[in-house]
C-alpha cells in the first residue's frame, strides 16, 4: 500500500520532468507569426509532450504523479481557464491510471490524449473563440498589431465548427504524440529499469 505513495524524490522528479515542457513551449513560439500556424501549435505541443508524461508515467509509478504534472503545466501557462482545464484533466488522468494500473501504458495514453485536448480547449479555443473580445481587451498596449491581427484571425477561423475539428485534431495527434513518447521510454528507460506496464 506504502508503495503508491509519493516521496520527497517522486515529486522533484515529476517537477524537473515537468519543466522540460518550457523548452517545448518556448521552441513553439514561431508559431505566433500566423493564424494558420497559431492554430497548429496544440498540434505541435501534442505530438511533443508525450515524451514527458511517458517518462513520468514510467519513473513515477503512483498516486499524484499525474496531478502534480497537470498542476504545474497549468500553473506554467499562466491563463485560468487554461489553468482549470489542466488541473480538470490532471484529476481525470488520475482516474483513469487508478483504473489502468500506474505506469500501464493504455491509461497514459489515455490521459495524455485527454490532457492535450484540455491544453488545445483552454489556451486555443476559449480564448480565440469564445472570449475573443475579452482576450483582446486584456492585451497590453505594447502588444503588436500583428499579434492581434494573428490571434484575432485565427479565431475566426475557427469560429463556428472549426474548433471541434481542431480538438479532434489534437486528439489524433496527441495519440501519435502518445507512441512516439512511449517508444522512447521503451528505447531509453526500460532498457536501463526492465520492462513496464503492458506492452500494448
Amino acid at each position: 500500500m506504502g508503495s503508491n505513495r509519493l516521496k520527497t524524490k517522486d515529486i522533484i522528479t515529476v517537477v524537473l520532468l515537468s519543466l522540460i515542457n518550457i523548452v517545448i513551449f518556448m521552441s513553439g513560439t514561431f508559431l505566433y507569426a500566423t493564424p494558420v500556424t497559431l492554430l497548429l501549435m496544440p498540434l505541435y505541443y501534442a505530438l511533443l509532450e508525450g515524451m514527458v508524461v511517458f517518462t513520468i508515467g514510467t519513473r513515477v509509478r503512483k498516486r499524484g504523479a499525474m496531478l502534480i504534472y497537470c498542476a504545474i503545466q497549468g500553473i506554467i501557462g499562466f491563463y485560468l481557464p487554461y489553468t482549470l482545464a489542466y488541473i480538470l484533466m490532471g484529476i481525470v488522468s488520475e482516474v483513469i491510471l487508478s483504473k489502468t494500473g500506474y505506469g500501464d501504458s493504455r491509461g497514459l495514453t489515455a490521459s495524455y490524449i485527454l490532457q492535450q485536448v484540455g491544453l488545445c480547449f483552454g489556451s486555443t479555443v476559449y480564448p480565440y473563440v469564445f472570449a475573443i473580445e475579452k482576450t483582446m481587451e486584456k492585451m497590453s498596449v505594447k502588444e503588436s498589431d500583428n499579434l492581434k491581427y494573428v490571434m484575432t484571425h485565427a479565431g475566426h477561423a475557427i469560429m463556428n465548427w472549426g474548433w471541434i475539428l481542431l480538438l479532434a485534431a489534437t486528439a489524433i495527434v496527441a495519440l501519435i504524440g502518445s507512441r512516439i513518447g512511449k517508444r522512447v521510454v521503451r528505447k531509453h528507460i526500460q532498457k536501463a529499469e526492465g520492462t513496464y506496464g503492458d506492452e500494448n
